[in-house]
């Protein structure tokens, strides 16, 4: 925030409370984008602060993971996942 961000987007679980702390205390130069759930309802004093969450669908790619080994089709190339796979939301 100090050298000019308006957006911050904490990808570190609960360690993205200080990144809300000090959004917050912009006084409304800046806002967040949470990630893993829906910001307004885990971090509901910083609603107001939050423009949109990031879902990442782990539970979809670890499925389509396991089911590719099992079905001997596994290969290590990147999982992006997406809105129509689930994979994302």
């Amino acid at each position: 925030l100090n050298q000019g961000a308006d957006i911050i987007l904490p990808v570190a679980g609960n360690a993205g409370n200080g990144a809300l702390q000090a959004v917050k205390s912009s006084g409304g130069k800046a806002n967040a984008i949470w990630v893993d759930g829906d910001g307004c309802k885990t971090q509901p004093a910083y609603c107001s602060n939050i423009i949109t969450s990031v879902i990442k669908g782990m539970d979809v790619a670890v499925f389509d993971a396991v089911k590719a080994a099992k079905d001997g089709k596994f290969d290590n190339k990147p999982y992006v996942g997406s809105l129509e796979d689930g994979g994302t939301g």
